[in-house]
């Protein structure tokens, strides 16, 4: 047989001799190889490798791919059939959970850039690999980058299963503004029907995106998801795929469940007929079986559906000790199922606790805590996106809700206290951390990173208000610059980078010892238990006790703080405002801060640690008394963390500073009222500190970013803004949330004296992402910020008596605490609304300030001993 005929003899036998391909493949690869006749062996291994993934066989498909792969390398063959070759062979790497080695060949493929088509695909296919990885952000760039370049050759095809892929990823992302630009994409989808016919394939797989689309909690709508499910089902059976048809009765099944149906068993058992092979589509079918005998509370069998699935990664926490989940957790296919699993998990042992009164349920929660720690720090570990991390820290953030309240149950105050804690602001100490170590490293290379940095944010920035091609381009290419940038540094710093940054907790016992006898702190988490139950817990230290306690009626908690916030956003004008306040007030302070553990508190200053919709919450405005008007903080001293190990980590910082005070302030703005006021107030807070005040003109943003960061305190009164992107006003224009992540300060005080500034965003499991975490992420120490629109003249006289207390020596939390008990004193009837006085709260250390060496002294010391020995010596002389 003539060597140059094997490929055609392959075509031949391939609708001939299908029983027996696969040996007739081999023997046919392996002639053209003696023969060496490597060109036919790549097309045979290459169309064999396409005809077993038609058939979902992904295993051998890889084989042949590989073959084909090697065979146009040693024939030293890097044209687009080399391309395309590389791009199935990755694909297929990745249908086979093998990400590290899908992601090398499509990266391959992108550098070669050979074919406009298969560089367009292999940027989104690396998308899929990220989406498979958990992680999200990228996983939406590196499409979207893909559609880019498919977009501009016309290549609806493709464009259409990246956009099918990109909704996915918003999916997962799961936030409002995601789901409505997956429904925009969804649009997209349907107009490129106007360029190409869609196969059923195709319109199956625009139905199921619908139809997942519809399912999700942010614009649930059941009967839509219903129908398109039902819609998917027909689809199905017409094409008589046995794994496609169980898929969808499985989906079916959920929905059915979402709407507390019966029917749900029924489209189960269907499911369970069709689905016969081992696929990952099980575990969704056992956790929809699942969540069906939950509703029934039938929680042994729940638990047994949930062991089922978990058990196809054989990854259960029941069956095996931590070291080997943990090395496990490494190569799960689906990081984000799992994570869901294992919280589904803890919620099911605490209904069987709670049904079976048997604690051995309860004891279960600590182990299958500890995977869910590591799952979540190696997915995090993989990424540097804050974006992806953030969606990572709200899933989790459901887990240290259910572990807090199992530690709770066994009255374990030190487990409770561990997992509130690892519930908040730990993105924020990480960054902290990495950027003080950052600047361990020359000048020049944190300069330049700072700079990489801040281009990226301003792209980030600029892309959130206009969706522009061009600026999408420029991001990811300043991200990929970036990443190849510190990729570098690792090869030129290896002892930097392989020093892990190590956020630790503080452990109660910790707490308790630098506690003194006159303070106490309040850790508070709030969640939901499921989608009609939300759980509250507080935690109570002191010197000597530790005691969690669970806030009653929490639906009537979350009416009477809107009552609260509105009642207190503005001055009382009638007797009857300030008697509903009265009521409100006194209502929150005896259900968040109950009877007994009023007595633990009693006489001490207060550090308070919120959650969930207490943050943003001024609680020295709470009323202690029915009877009368009778502030908490006429009782005792109160602060804010976002987290205790937070506020360790941040204290031990080492800052140093050259001068002691700079303020700023614009006073007249072009859109916004004049600040007359500010001047005062910053004139003669300089009184106190002799710093350097800029007024007007030279209160700017440039001399803000270049001169404040040597300050000991950095006063600003201003006007800001706490909307979707927040923002403080200079003369010279304003300074957003994401330029502070850039910038650098050394102070132990920062004060906001303006408006909104505690409030932004709420990511669950972080925190609150406002202007002054912002300040807390460039550096310093503590906070004074507030947390509604303030009065101009009331702010004035709180902030002067502020810093004169400061300068008399007393900490920061007596200065502001006092500032406000004086203004309390000095006004009467409307004008001591809460209002005037308490929208200003000190975050983070509450002692005093740190005390600036006295260069003057200690060089008039030096001169005096230099003058002391030269007397002596000159007498010694004369007496010799």
């Amino acid at each position: 047989m003539h060597s140059q005929n094997y490929f055609e003899v392959y075509k031949k036998l391939k609708t001939t001799n299908k029983s027996n391909l696969e040996r007739t493949t081999d023997s046919l690869i392996t002639l053209s190889e003696v023969s060496e006749d490597f060109k036919s062996l790549a097309k045979i291994a290459h169309d064999y490798s396409i005809n077993l993934f038609r058939k979902r066989n992904y295993f051998k498909a890889l084989k042949y791919a590989n073959v084909e792969v090697r065979t146009l390398e040693s024939i030293e063959t890097v044209d687009k059939t080399y391309s395309i070759a590389l791009h199935n062979l990755g694909l297929f790497y990745r249908l086979n959970y093998q990400y590290e080695e899908a992601v090398e060949c499509q990266i391959k493929v992108i550098n070669l850039n050979n074919y406009k088509k298969k560089t367009g695909q292999a940027y989104a296919e690396l998308g899929r690999i990220f989406l498979k990885k958990g992680k999200y952000s990228e996983a939406k760039d590196y499409i979207k980058k893909g559609n880019n370049i498919l977009r501009s050759i016309k290549d609806y095809r493709n464009l259409y299963s990246n956009y099918i892929s990109l909704v996915t990823v918003l999916e997962h992302i799961d936030t409002k503004q995601s789901i409505g630009e997956a429904l925009m994409f969804m649009k997209k989808i349907s107009e490129l029907k106007k360029n190409i016919k869609f196969s059923s394939a195709m319109n199956l797989n625009e139905n199921i995106a619908y139809a997942n689309l519809y399912s999700n909690s942010n614009i649930f709508n059941l009967e839509k998801a219903k129908s398109f499910y039902f819609k998917i089902l027909d689809l199905s059976f017409k094409s008589k795929d046995s794994l496609l048809i169980g898929r969808r009765l499985s989906d079916i099944s959920h929905i059915y469940n979402l709407k507390k149906n019966d029917s749900a068993q029924y489209y189960l058992k269907e499911s369970e007929n069709y689905m016969k092979t081992r696929t990952y589509d099980r575990v969704y079918l056992y956790e929809n079986f699942s969540d069906y005998y939950l509703l029934k509370r039938d929680y042994k069998k729940s638990l047994l559906y949930l062991n089922k699935a978990i058990d196809f990664d054989q990854l259960n926490p029941d069956y095996l000790n931590n070291s080997n989940i943990k090395s496990k957790l490494f190569f799960i296919r689906n990081k984000e199922k799992t994570l869901s699993l294992f919280i589904k998990k803890m919620k099911v042992y605490i209904l069987m606790y709670h049904k079976l009164k048997e604690q051995n349920y309860i004891l279960k929660i600590e182990k299958l805590m500890n995977t869910i720690d590591d799952l979540v720090a190696i997915i995090n570990n993989s990424s540097n996106e804050e974006s992806t991390q953030l969606i990572w820290r709200r899933e989790a953030s459901q887990a240290y809700l259910y572990g807090s309240y199992a530690a709770h149950l066994l009255g374990d105050a030190d487990l409770a206290f561990s997992y509130m804690e690892k519930s908040k602001a730990l993105l924020l100490s990480e960054g902290v951390l990495k950027n003080t170590e950052f600047q361990n490293l020359p000048k020049h290379i944190s300069d330049k990173d700072t700079q990489l940095k801040k281009q990226m944010y301003e792209l980030e920035n600029h892309l959130a208000s206009q969706e522009s091609k061009a600026l999408q381009d420029s991001l990811f290419n300043a991200k990929i610059y970036y990443e190849k940038y510190v990729d570098s540094l690792q090869l030129q710093f290896p002892k930097y980078f392989d020093r892990k940054i190590n956020v630790t907790q503080v452990p109660l016992s910790e707490v308790q010892q630098e506690l003194s006898n006159n303070e106490a702190v309040i850790s508070y988490i709030w969640n939901n238990f499921d989608d009609e139950k939300e759980i509250a817990l507080g935690l109570v230290t002191t010197k000597t006790s530790a005691t969690t306690f669970e806030i009653d009626h929490v639906d009537s908690l979350k009416a009477r703080l809107i009552d609260y916030k509105r009642l207190i956003s503005k001055p009382f004008a009638t007797r009857e405002d300030q008697k509903r306040y009265q009521k409100v007030a006194y209502q929150l302070h005896q259900q968040l801060i109950p009877e007994e553990v009023q007595e633990s508190i009693k006489g001490k200053d207060l550090l308070i640690i919120p959650d969930g919709d207490l943050q943003n919450l001024p609680f020295e405005a709470f009323i202690t008394s029915k009877e009368n008007n009778h502030y908490l903080i006429q009782d005792t001293d109160i602060s804010y963390s976002y987290s205790y190990s937070f506020l360790q980590h941040n204290k031990e910082l080492k800052r140093e500073t050259k001068q002691s005070f700079i303020g700023y302030s614009p006073i007249n703005f072009e859109s916004l009222p004049s600040l007359q006021n500010s001047k005062l107030e910053l004139e003669q807070i300089n009184t106190q500190f002799e710093g350097v005040v800029k007024l007007q003109d030279t209160a700017s943003k440039e001399d803000f970013l270049a001169n404040s960061s040597q300050s000991q305190i950095i006063h600003l009164a201003t006007h800001a803004d706490a909307g979707k992107n927040p923002w403080i006003a200079f003369s010279d224009g304003k300074l957003e949330l994401h330029e502070l992540y850039t910038y650098k300060n050394n102070a132990d005080l920062v004060t906001l004296s303006a408006c909104n500034t505690s409030l932004g965003e709420v990511a669950k499991g972080e925190g609150v992402l406002s202007l002054a975490r912002g300040f807390f992420y460039s550096g310093s120490k503590s906070v004074v910020s507030s947390l509604w629109e303030v009065n101009d003249k009331s702010t004035s006289g709180i902030m002067t008596d502020f810093y004169k207390n400061l300068n008399k020596g007393e900490t920061k939390l007596e200065a502001l605490n006092n500032a406000k008990r004086r203004y309390l004193k000095t006004h009467e009837l409307s004008a001591q609304s809460p209002y005037y006085w308490s929208s200003f709260i000190l975050i983070g250390d509450a002692g005093e300030l740190d005390k600036e060496p006295n260069y003057f002294l200690y060089i008039a010391i030096v001169v005096g001993v230099l003058f002391l020995l030269f007397l002596f010596r000159k007498k010694s002389k004369f007496i010799g």
